[in-house]
Protein backbone atom coordinates (compact mmCIF):
# COMPACT_ATOMS: atom_id res chain seq x y z
CA UNK A 1 0.00 0.00 0.00
CA UNK A 2 1.56 3.29 -1.26
CA UNK A 3 2.08 6.01 1.49
CA UNK A 4 0.82 9.41 0.38
CA UNK A 5 1.84 12.28 2.15
CA UNK A 6 -0.34 15.03 2.52
CA UNK A 7 1.26 17.91 5.08
CA UNK A 8 0.82 20.90 3.54
CA UNK A 9 -2.99 21.25 3.70
CA UNK A 10 -3.44 21.30 7.22
CA UNK A 11 -1.54 21.59 10.86
CA UNK A 12 -0.49 18.44 11.43
CA UNK A 13 1.49 17.06 14.67
CA UNK A 14 3.97 16.29 12.44
CA UNK A 15 4.33 20.21 11.92
CA UNK A 16 4.53 21.10 15.49
CA UNK A 17 6.93 18.59 15.87
CA UNK A 18 9.60 20.13 13.36
CA UNK A 19 8.68 23.81 15.02
CA UNK A 20 10.14 22.12 18.64
CA UNK A 21 13.20 20.21 16.40
CA UNK A 22 13.95 23.90 15.16
CA UNK A 23 13.50 25.57 18.66
CA UNK A 24 15.96 22.75 20.30
CA UNK A 25 18.39 23.45 17.51
CA UNK A 26 18.22 27.33 18.23
CA UNK A 27 19.13 26.14 21.68
CA UNK A 28 22.12 24.07 20.37
CA UNK A 29 23.55 26.45 18.26
CA UNK A 30 23.37 29.04 21.10
CA UNK A 31 24.76 26.78 23.79
CA UNK A 32 27.91 26.21 20.47
CA UNK A 33 27.89 30.18 20.46
CA UNK A 34 28.71 29.73 24.09
CA UNK A 35 31.23 27.48 24.09
CA UNK A 36 32.95 29.20 20.93
CA UNK A 37 33.28 32.80 23.12
CA UNK A 38 34.54 30.44 25.86
CA UNK A 39 37.24 29.30 23.87
CA UNK A 40 38.03 32.88 22.55
CA UNK A 41 38.60 34.47 26.09
CA UNK A 42 40.58 31.28 26.89
CA UNK A 43 42.80 32.18 23.85
CA UNK A 44 42.93 35.93 24.53
CA UNK A 45 44.52 34.67 27.87
CA UNK A 46 46.69 32.50 26.20
CA UNK A 47 47.87 35.90 23.90
CA UNK A 48 48.52 37.45 27.08
CA UNK A 49 50.87 34.98 28.66
CA UNK A 50 52.43 35.17 25.09
CA UNK A 51 53.17 38.79 25.16
CA UNK A 52 54.69 38.85 29.08
CA UNK A 53 56.68 36.02 27.48
CA UNK A 54 57.81 38.02 24.36
CA UNK A 55 58.62 40.72 27.33
CA UNK A 56 60.64 38.39 29.19
CA UNK A 57 62.29 37.25 26.15
CA UNK A 58 63.24 40.92 24.83
CA UNK A 59 64.39 41.65 28.75
CA UNK A 60 66.33 38.51 28.05
CA UNK A 61 67.67 39.74 24.62
CA UNK A 62 68.92 42.93 26.57
CA UNK A 63 70.66 41.03 29.09
CA UNK A 64 72.51 39.27 26.22
CA UNK A 65 73.71 42.03 24.60
CA UNK A 66 74.70 43.45 27.64
CA UNK A 67 76.48 40.23 28.46
CA UNK A 68 77.98 40.65 25.06
CA UNK A 69 79.61 43.79 25.58
CA UNK A 70 80.57 42.98 28.82
CA UNK A 71 82.39 39.52 27.60
CA UNK A 72 84.02 41.77 25.12
CA UNK A 73 85.27 44.15 28.00
CA UNK A 74 86.06 40.65 30.05
CA UNK A 75 88.50 40.12 26.76
CA UNK A 76 90.13 43.54 27.26
CA UNK A 77 90.85 43.13 30.33
CA UNK A 78 91.86 39.95 30.33
CA UNK A 79 94.12 41.14 28.11
CA UNK A 80 95.40 43.49 29.93
CA UNK A 81 95.19 41.36 33.28
CA UNK A 82 96.73 38.74 31.40
CA UNK A 83 100.07 40.83 31.62
CA UNK A 84 99.66 41.95 35.57
CA UNK A 85 99.15 38.58 37.20
CA UNK A 86 98.14 34.76 36.23
CA UNK A 87 96.07 35.01 39.38
CA UNK A 88 93.71 38.00 37.97
CA UNK A 89 94.42 35.73 34.16
CA UNK A 90 92.65 32.60 36.05
CA UNK A 91 90.00 34.79 37.75
CA UNK A 92 88.45 36.14 34.22
CA UNK A 93 89.10 32.84 32.73
CA UNK A 94 86.03 31.45 35.09
CA UNK A 95 84.14 34.46 34.78
CA UNK A 96 84.24 34.34 31.05
CA UNK A 97 83.50 30.61 31.17
CA UNK A 98 80.85 31.34 33.68
CA UNK A 99 78.81 34.58 31.79
CA UNK A 100 78.80 31.97 28.30
CA UNK A 101 77.51 29.06 29.80
CA UNK A 102 74.38 31.79 31.37
CA UNK A 103 74.30 33.41 27.80
CA UNK A 104 73.92 29.61 26.48
CA UNK A 105 70.81 28.91 29.17
CA UNK A 106 69.38 32.12 28.38
CA UNK A 107 69.06 31.40 24.72
CA UNK A 108 67.79 27.69 25.29
CA UNK A 109 65.22 29.28 27.38
CA UNK A 110 64.52 31.81 25.05
CA UNK A 111 64.02 28.87 22.37
CA UNK A 112 61.94 27.12 24.44
CA UNK A 113 59.93 29.37 24.99
CA UNK A 114 58.84 29.95 21.39
CA UNK A 115 58.60 26.28 20.92
CA UNK A 116 55.96 26.37 24.08
CA UNK A 117 54.03 29.78 22.35
CA UNK A 118 53.77 27.83 18.83
CA UNK A 119 52.72 24.60 20.59
CA UNK A 120 49.95 25.91 23.13
CA UNK A 121 48.43 28.04 19.64
CA UNK A 122 48.47 24.92 17.72
CA UNK A 123 46.72 23.30 20.72
CA UNK A 124 44.06 25.76 20.76
CA UNK A 125 43.25 25.25 17.18
CA UNK A 126 43.23 21.61 17.52
CA UNK A 127 40.83 21.77 20.88
CA UNK A 128 38.85 24.32 18.71
CA UNK A 129 37.93 21.74 15.69
CA UNK A 130 37.82 18.82 18.11
CA UNK A 131 35.17 20.41 19.94
CA UNK A 132 33.25 21.40 17.22
CA UNK A 133 33.91 18.30 15.02
CA UNK A 134 32.18 16.48 17.95
CA UNK A 135 29.22 18.85 18.69
CA UNK A 136 28.39 18.43 15.38
CA UNK A 137 28.63 14.80 15.27
CA UNK A 138 26.22 14.25 18.10
CA UNK A 139 24.05 16.80 16.51
CA UNK A 140 23.67 14.93 13.26
CA UNK A 141 23.12 11.77 15.06
CA UNK A 142 20.66 13.35 16.92
CA UNK A 143 18.70 14.50 13.93
CA UNK A 144 19.58 11.27 12.08
CA UNK A 145 17.44 9.48 15.01
CA UNK A 146 14.62 11.60 14.95
CA UNK A 147 14.14 11.74 11.60
CA UNK A 148 13.60 8.17 11.50
CA UNK A 149 11.55 8.42 14.59
CA UNK A 150 9.02 11.40 12.85
CA UNK A 151 8.76 9.11 9.54
CA UNK A 152 7.68 6.38 11.51
CA UNK A 153 5.18 8.57 12.90
CA UNK A 154 4.25 10.20 10.22
CA UNK A 155 3.84 6.94 8.19
CA UNK A 156 1.36 5.67 11.54
CA UNK A 157 -0.69 9.04 10.92
CA UNK A 158 -0.79 8.63 7.09
CA UNK A 159 -1.80 5.07 7.35
CA UNK A 160 -4.56 5.66 10.10
CA UNK A 161 -6.05 8.55 8.27
CA UNK A 162 -6.18 7.14 5.30
CA UNK A 163 -8.07 3.73 6.87
CA UNK A 164 -10.66 6.58 8.58
CA UNK A 165 -11.21 8.21 5.04
CA UNK A 166 -12.30 5.27 3.23
CA UNK A 167 -14.53 4.15 6.11
CA UNK A 168 -16.15 7.88 5.75
CA UNK A 169 -16.24 6.99 1.93
CA UNK A 170 -18.06 3.61 1.73
CA UNK A 171 -20.30 4.41 4.50
CA UNK A 172 -21.52 6.19 7.84
CA UNK A 173 -19.61 4.70 10.50
CA UNK A 174 -19.31 5.44 14.46
CA UNK A 175 -16.40 6.15 16.30
CA UNK A 176 -16.49 2.86 17.63
CA UNK A 177 -16.58 1.09 14.00
CA UNK A 178 -13.45 3.09 13.15
CA UNK A 179 -11.62 1.75 16.42
CA UNK A 180 -12.44 -1.47 15.54
CA UNK A 181 -11.34 -1.40 12.11
CA UNK A 182 -7.60 0.18 12.89
CA UNK A 183 -7.39 -2.26 16.04
CA UNK A 184 -7.69 -4.71 13.06
CA UNK A 185 -4.56 -2.86 11.18
CA UNK A 186 -2.49 -2.93 13.96
CA UNK A 187 -3.53 0.59 15.15
CA UNK A 188 -4.63 1.04 18.07
CA UNK A 189 -6.37 4.83 19.20
CA UNK A 190 -8.66 5.78 21.42
CA UNK A 191 -12.17 7.05 20.16
CA UNK A 192 -10.87 10.90 21.56
CA UNK A 193 -7.72 10.59 18.87
CA UNK A 194 -9.74 8.72 16.25
CA UNK A 195 -12.14 11.99 16.20
CA UNK A 196 -9.28 14.53 16.53
CA UNK A 197 -8.30 12.65 12.99
CA UNK A 198 -11.83 13.32 12.04
CA UNK A 199 -11.72 17.08 12.49
CA UNK A 200 -8.19 17.34 11.00
CA UNK A 201 -9.35 15.57 7.66
CA UNK A 202 -12.05 18.52 7.56
CA UNK A 203 -10.36 21.30 6.73
CA UNK A 204 -10.19 18.96 2.85
CA UNK A 205 -12.86 17.02 3.08
CA UNK A 206 -16.93 17.56 3.68
CA UNK A 207 -17.94 15.27 6.23
CA UNK A 208 -21.09 15.34 8.19
CA UNK A 209 -22.37 13.99 11.79
CA UNK A 210 -25.37 12.26 12.40
CA UNK A 211 -27.12 11.73 15.85
CA UNK A 212 -29.58 9.04 15.79
CA UNK A 213 -30.63 6.90 18.61
CA UNK A 214 -27.96 4.23 17.90
CA UNK A 215 -25.30 6.89 18.35
CA UNK A 216 -23.73 9.43 16.44
CA UNK A 217 -22.37 8.68 13.07
CA UNK A 218 -19.60 9.99 10.30
CA UNK A 219 -19.91 9.86 6.62
CA UNK A 220 -18.42 11.76 3.69
CA UNK A 221 -21.27 14.44 2.54
CA UNK A 222 -21.05 14.13 -1.17
CA UNK A 223 -22.56 17.96 -2.60
CA UNK A 224 -25.32 18.03 -4.60
CA UNK A 225 -24.58 18.53 -8.39
CA UNK A 226 -26.08 21.51 -9.83
CA UNK A 227 -27.39 20.53 -13.84
CA UNK A 228 -29.80 22.26 -16.01
CA UNK A 229 -28.61 25.41 -14.66
CA UNK A 230 -30.07 28.82 -16.75
CA UNK A 231 -27.16 31.75 -16.47
CA UNK A 232 -28.91 35.13 -17.57
CA UNK A 233 -26.58 37.25 -20.02
CA UNK A 234 -27.13 41.14 -20.38
CA UNK A 235 -25.25 42.45 -23.33
CA UNK A 236 -27.20 45.63 -23.52
CA UNK A 237 -28.78 46.92 -26.74
CA UNK A 238 -26.57 44.99 -28.87
CA UNK A 239 -28.39 42.78 -31.54
CA UNK A 240 -25.07 40.81 -31.92
CA UNK A 241 -23.76 38.56 -29.24
CA UNK A 242 -20.31 37.09 -29.53
CA UNK A 243 -19.05 34.56 -27.61
CA UNK A 244 -15.57 31.99 -27.02
CA UNK A 245 -16.07 28.27 -27.05
CA UNK A 246 -13.14 25.69 -25.70
CA UNK A 247 -13.71 22.54 -24.83
CA UNK A 248 -11.58 19.11 -22.62
CA UNK A 249 -8.57 20.79 -21.42
CA UNK A 250 -8.22 17.91 -19.37
CA UNK A 251 -5.64 19.84 -16.88
CA UNK A 252 -3.68 17.86 -14.46
CA UNK A 253 -0.17 19.07 -14.45
CA UNK A 254 0.93 21.80 -12.18
CA UNK A 255 3.98 21.90 -14.41
CA UNK A 256 2.39 22.26 -17.12
CA UNK A 257 3.66 25.38 -19.40
CA UNK A 258 0.81 24.99 -22.06
CA UNK A 259 -1.78 26.45 -19.78
CA UNK A 260 -0.70 30.33 -19.34
CA UNK A 261 0.15 30.13 -22.89
CA UNK A 262 -3.17 28.95 -24.29
CA UNK A 263 -5.26 31.22 -22.17
CA UNK A 264 -3.07 33.86 -23.66
CA UNK A 265 -3.89 32.64 -26.95
CA UNK A 266 -7.85 32.88 -25.90
CA UNK A 267 -7.31 36.27 -24.27
CA UNK A 268 -5.47 38.06 -27.59
CA UNK A 269 -8.06 36.47 -29.80
CA UNK A 270 -11.28 37.45 -27.75
CA UNK A 271 -9.67 41.29 -27.60
CA UNK A 272 -9.40 41.37 -31.14
CA UNK A 273 -12.73 40.10 -32.01
CA UNK A 274 -14.42 42.19 -29.08
CA UNK A 275 -15.47 38.73 -27.16
CA UNK A 276 -16.45 39.51 -23.58
CA UNK A 277 -17.64 35.33 -22.75
CA UNK A 278 -15.46 32.39 -22.99
CA UNK A 279 -17.39 28.87 -21.79
CA UNK A 280 -15.27 25.73 -21.62
CA UNK A 281 -17.64 22.80 -22.08
CA UNK A 282 -16.19 20.40 -19.68
CA UNK A 283 -13.54 18.59 -18.33
CA UNK A 284 -11.35 21.21 -17.40
CA UNK A 285 -9.44 18.99 -15.20
CA UNK A 286 -7.88 15.34 -15.91
CA UNK A 287 -9.11 13.29 -12.76
CA UNK A 288 -9.07 9.48 -14.29
CA UNK A 289 -10.88 7.64 -11.06
CA UNK A 290 -12.94 8.35 -8.11
CA UNK A 291 -10.38 10.09 -5.80
CA UNK A 292 -9.94 9.47 -2.19
CA UNK A 293 -6.17 9.63 -1.17
CA UNK A 294 -4.41 12.13 0.35
CA UNK A 295 -2.35 11.86 -2.47
CA UNK A 296 -4.82 12.97 -5.27
CA UNK A 297 -6.52 15.59 -2.96
CA UNK A 298 -2.69 17.48 -2.62
CA UNK A 299 -2.97 17.28 -6.52
CA UNK A 300 -6.25 18.83 -6.48
CA UNK A 301 -5.37 21.65 -3.90
CA UNK A 302 -2.05 22.55 -5.69
CA UNK A 303 -3.91 22.36 -9.37
CA UNK A 304 -6.06 25.24 -7.56
CA UNK A 305 -2.98 27.30 -5.94
CA UNK A 306 -1.54 27.16 -9.06
CA UNK A 307 -4.33 28.45 -11.49
CA UNK A 308 -4.81 31.45 -8.78
CA UNK A 309 -0.94 32.15 -9.79
CA UNK A 310 -0.39 31.59 -13.18
CA UNK A 311 -4.25 31.58 -14.90
CA UNK A 312 -3.25 34.70 -17.19
CA UNK A 313 -6.97 36.83 -16.89
CA UNK A 314 -8.25 39.29 -19.16
CA UNK A 315 -10.15 42.11 -17.67
CA UNK A 316 -12.48 42.62 -20.17
CA UNK A 317 -13.21 38.53 -20.50
CA UNK A 318 -16.07 36.15 -18.13
CA UNK A 319 -14.67 32.77 -17.99
CA UNK A 320 -17.45 30.50 -17.74
CA UNK A 321 -16.93 26.57 -17.14
CA UNK A 322 -19.11 23.71 -17.21
CA UNK A 323 -18.36 20.60 -15.31
CA UNK A 324 -17.55 17.32 -16.94
CA UNK A 325 -17.33 13.55 -16.06
CA UNK A 326 -13.75 14.22 -14.92
CA UNK A 327 -14.86 17.18 -13.33
CA UNK A 328 -17.26 14.91 -11.24
CA UNK A 329 -15.20 12.31 -9.65
CA UNK A 330 -14.24 14.29 -6.98
CA UNK A 331 -17.83 14.41 -5.68
CA UNK A 332 -17.26 11.44 -3.70
CA UNK A 333 -15.14 12.89 -1.15
CA UNK A 334 -17.24 16.30 -0.95
CA UNK A 335 -15.34 18.31 -3.51
CA UNK A 336 -18.03 20.41 -5.94
CA UNK A 337 -14.81 21.46 -8.54
CA UNK A 338 -16.95 23.59 -10.22
CA UNK A 339 -18.33 25.97 -7.34
CA UNK A 340 -14.57 25.79 -6.05
CA UNK A 341 -13.19 27.02 -9.56
CA UNK A 342 -15.77 29.80 -9.06
CA UNK A 343 -14.73 30.69 -5.88
CA UNK A 344 -11.12 31.28 -6.99
CA UNK A 345 -11.51 34.18 -9.29
CA UNK A 346 -14.17 36.88 -9.45
CA UNK A 347 -14.22 36.39 -13.18
CA UNK A 348 -14.71 32.63 -13.52
CA UNK A 349 -18.19 31.58 -13.70
CA UNK A 350 -19.37 28.20 -12.94
CA UNK A 351 -22.23 26.63 -15.19
CA UNK A 352 -23.06 23.54 -13.33
CA UNK A 353 -22.62 19.86 -14.75
CA UNK A 354 -23.78 17.87 -17.99
CA UNK A 355 -25.95 20.63 -19.50
CA UNK A 356 -26.62 24.51 -19.17
CA UNK A 357 -28.78 26.82 -20.62
CA UNK A 358 -27.79 30.72 -21.47
CA UNK A 359 -30.69 33.13 -22.07
CA UNK A 360 -30.52 36.35 -22.28
CA UNK A 361 -32.12 39.87 -20.80
CA UNK A 362 -35.08 41.03 -23.43
CA UNK A 363 -34.48 38.45 -25.88
CA UNK A 364 -37.19 35.43 -26.04
CA UNK A 365 -34.57 32.45 -26.92
CA UNK A 366 -31.78 30.58 -25.68
CA UNK A 367 -28.76 28.32 -26.26
CA UNK A 368 -27.42 25.31 -24.62
CA UNK A 369 -24.64 23.68 -23.41
CA UNK A 370 -23.89 19.58 -22.95
CA UNK A 371 -21.04 17.28 -21.84
CA UNK A 372 -22.59 14.04 -21.71
CA UNK A 373 -21.07 11.58 -19.00
CA UNK A 374 -21.01 8.96 -21.80
CA UNK A 375 -18.61 8.97 -25.21
CA UNK A 376 -21.30 9.38 -28.08
CA UNK A 377 -20.13 9.02 -32.04
CA UNK A 378 -21.21 10.75 -35.46
CA UNK A 379 -21.13 7.48 -37.25
CA UNK A 380 -22.78 5.21 -34.23
CA UNK A 381 -26.22 4.74 -34.04
CA UNK A 382 -26.80 6.81 -31.22
CA UNK A 383 -25.36 10.37 -32.39
CA UNK A 384 -25.61 13.87 -30.33
CA UNK A 385 -29.05 14.63 -32.14
CA UNK A 386 -30.73 11.51 -30.83
CA UNK A 387 -28.86 12.42 -26.70
CA UNK A 388 -30.52 15.89 -27.79
CA UNK A 389 -34.00 14.15 -28.29
CA UNK A 390 -33.71 11.50 -25.31
CA UNK A 391 -32.25 14.90 -23.23
CA UNK A 392 -35.38 17.21 -24.12
CA UNK A 393 -37.68 14.79 -23.39
CA UNK A 394 -36.67 15.32 -19.30
CA UNK A 395 -35.46 18.48 -19.44
CA UNK A 396 -37.18 21.10 -17.21
CA UNK A 397 -36.52 23.62 -20.52
CA UNK A 398 -38.97 23.42 -23.68
CA UNK A 399 -37.35 22.54 -26.41
CA UNK A 400 -38.81 25.62 -28.63
CA UNK A 401 -37.14 27.98 -26.72
CA UNK A 402 -33.70 26.13 -27.13
CA UNK A 403 -32.55 27.07 -30.71
CA UNK A 404 -29.52 25.51 -30.89
CA UNK A 405 -26.95 23.33 -28.47
CA UNK A 406 -23.17 22.71 -28.21
CA UNK A 407 -20.86 19.66 -27.49
CA UNK A 408 -18.09 19.32 -25.30
CA UNK A 409 -17.00 15.47 -24.78
CA UNK A 410 -16.25 14.48 -28.01
CA UNK A 411 -12.75 16.22 -28.65
CA UNK A 412 -13.50 17.00 -32.49
CA UNK A 413 -15.37 19.92 -34.37
CA UNK A 414 -18.56 19.15 -36.32
CA UNK A 415 -21.13 21.68 -37.40
CA UNK A 416 -24.64 20.68 -38.09
CA UNK A 417 -27.36 22.84 -38.75
CA UNK A 418 -28.83 21.41 -35.04
CA UNK A 419 -25.87 21.05 -32.85
CA UNK A 420 -22.06 22.39 -33.09
CA UNK A 421 -19.75 19.56 -31.84
CA UNK A 422 -16.85 21.96 -29.85
CA UNK A 423 -13.60 20.62 -30.43
CA UNK A 424 -10.90 19.84 -27.80
CA UNK A 425 -8.63 22.79 -27.24
CA UNK A 426 -5.50 20.40 -27.29
CA UNK A 427 -6.22 16.81 -27.21
CA UNK A 428 -8.58 16.49 -30.28
CA UNK A 429 -8.30 13.74 -32.70
CA UNK A 430 -7.94 15.55 -36.17
CA UNK A 431 -7.15 19.60 -35.56
CA UNK A 432 -6.69 21.48 -31.96
CA UNK A 433 -9.00 24.56 -31.34
CA UNK A 434 -11.83 26.46 -30.64
CA UNK A 435 -15.08 27.61 -31.96
CA UNK A 436 -15.68 31.48 -32.41
CA UNK A 437 -19.96 31.73 -31.90
CA UNK A 438 -22.52 34.91 -32.74
CA UNK A 439 -26.13 35.07 -32.36
CA UNK A 440 -27.94 37.47 -34.79
CA UNK A 441 -31.13 38.83 -32.65
CA UNK A 442 -33.80 40.24 -34.80
CA UNK A 443 -36.33 43.15 -33.85
CA UNK A 444 -38.59 39.96 -32.09
CA UNK A 445 -35.85 38.91 -29.19
CA UNK A 446 -35.95 35.98 -31.87
CA UNK A 447 -32.19 34.44 -32.67
CA UNK A 448 -32.65 34.94 -36.92
CA UNK A 449 -28.86 33.79 -37.13
CA UNK A 450 -26.11 31.67 -35.79
CA UNK A 451 -22.63 31.85 -36.89
CA UNK A 452 -20.18 29.34 -36.29
CA UNK A 453 -16.39 29.93 -37.25
CA UNK A 454 -14.14 26.73 -36.32
CA UNK A 455 -11.00 28.07 -35.19
CA UNK A 456 -7.36 25.94 -36.26
CA UNK A 457 -5.09 26.01 -32.76
CA UNK A 458 -1.50 26.92 -34.06
CA UNK A 459 0.76 29.47 -33.02
CA UNK A 460 -3.01 31.41 -32.48
CA UNK A 461 -6.03 30.48 -33.34
CA UNK A 462 -6.77 30.34 -37.29
CA UNK A 463 -10.27 30.92 -38.55
CA UNK A 464 -11.89 29.09 -41.10
CA UNK A 465 -14.33 29.78 -43.31
CA UNK A 466 -17.49 30.97 -41.21
CA UNK A 467 -20.64 28.18 -40.61
CA UNK A 468 -23.90 30.17 -41.26
CA UNK A 469 -27.48 28.66 -39.90
CA UNK A 470 -30.55 31.07 -40.72
CA UNK A 471 -33.84 30.31 -39.29
CA UNK A 472 -32.88 27.65 -37.41
CA UNK A 473 -36.05 26.93 -35.70
CA UNK A 474 -39.53 27.13 -37.24
CA UNK A 475 -41.73 29.56 -35.66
Amino acid sequence: MGIDVFSSLYFTTFDVYWNDLCFDLRKQIDLLEKNISRLKKEKEKTLKKQVQLQSKISILEKNMKLLKEQLAESVEQYASLKEKSSQNLEWETKRYSTLSKEYNELNDQYQSLLKNTEELENKYFLQKLCLENTQLKKQLEILENQKEKDAFLLKKQEFVKQIILKLLIQRKVSLSDIRYHLTRCGFFQSEAEIYQEILSLQSNYSISRNITKNGIFFSIQEPMIETDKKILIDFGSKKEFNFFLFSDLHYFDTSSYLLPKLIDQINEYCLKEQISYAFHLGDFYSFFRKCFTFSDVEKYKKLEETLVRDFPLSPSLIYGFLGGNHDKLLFPIGIDTMKNLEGLCSQFLSLGYSDCFLSFLNQKDMIAFHHPDRRISLESSENPWDYLNRYYRESPYNRARVVYDFFGHLHQFFGDSKFTLVPSLTKDRFQNGAVHGKLIFNSKGRISEIIIIPLELCKEFIPKQEIVYSKVRKR
